[in-house]
């Protein structure tokens, strides 16, 4: 059995009985977090969340040196098993880790899109480490380059589940508009710069406010300040082994994207800091 450490906020029900990898040198091996059945607890422990600290992780090795055998080490990654998986209504998909490979797909796409376009700016695409433990690699990032503006592209909690369509966070109607977070209040310059550019192209967007943060909370206190903004979508059952987006709502994120980006020219960005 193989104790572990977590990284970022997983919430302990949500993962006894789940199928994981352990990257190791030889490969991936594939284990499961042990979960007891009821039939052996006491009434007491059935009734109180296990915590983490207390979960194991069962590859079949018949103990320490049959672990290592196989190349367990400690310090080596775990993740989830779950499989891209259309849903049967196709616009929705199920996988792992949508927050944040929604950042990272759309970074790449937004290279892809502005590849041979002289665009009016210096672009600087990428992604950062370290988000979930600290908005490390983002601070890192922004001392590197000190840029004029900033976007943070991450995926954030829907709360549509109970069917309240008051509720912020909902599949299928829009890119998120971020007016505050637990990190952050939106620079107002920039915000009005990314509402101006969804109204005038009919780009579907949804207003959002969240407790928890993204690199953005960072990024907009380095240096002398730096305006700031998240381009997200909603991401239902994030911090899980399988959680779900919509396209539309892709799609919607990086429209915007790619035309805040174009049109982000010295004047503009002038103005974005003047309107603070």
């Amino acid at each position: 059995m193989i104790r572990f450490q977590t990284l970022g906020g997983w919430w302990s029900q949500v993962l006894l009985a789940q199928r994981v990898q352990i990257i190791t040198n030889n490969g991936p091996v594939t284990g499961v977090i042990g979960s007891i059945p009821p039939h052996l607890l006491d009434e007491a422990k059935r009734n109180k969340p296990m915590e983490i600290k207390n979960m194991l992780i069962d590859i079949g090795a018949d103990n320490k040196e049959d672990a290592i055998k196989i190349g367990i080490k400690p310090g080596q990654q775990i993740v989830p098993i779950c499989p891209f998986t259309p849903m049967a209504n196709e616009k929705k998909i199920l996988a792992k880790a949508w927050d944040n490979r929604y950042g990272c797909g759309l970074a790449i796409e937004l290279l892809k899109e502005t590849k041979d376009i002289q665009l009016p700016n210096m672009l600087y695409s990428g992604a950062t480490v370290q988000e979930e433990v600290g908005l490390r690699g983002a601070q890192t990032a922004a001392n590197m380059i000190d840029p004029d503006i900033f976007f943070a592209l991450d995926a954030s909690p829907a709360n549509d589940m109970s069917g309240d369509k008051n509720e912020f966070g909902q599949l299928g109607k829009g890119t998120l508009l971020r007016i505050l977070d637990r990190s952050m209040v939106t620079h107002r310059g920039i915000r009005e710069f990314i509402l101006d550019m969804a109204e005038t192209h009919n780009i579907p967007y949804q207003y959002f406010v969240s407790q928890g943060g993204t690199d953005a909370g960072r990024v907009h206190t380095s240096n002398q300040g730096i305006p700031s903004a998240v381009i997200g979508i909603c991401s239902r059952y994030i911090h899980t082994a399988a959680s779900m987006i919509h396209v539309d709502d892709y799609a919607a994120a990086k429209e915007l994207l790619v035309k805040l980006v174009k049109a982000a020219d010295k004047t503009t960005v002038e103005t974005i800091k003047s309107n603070s």
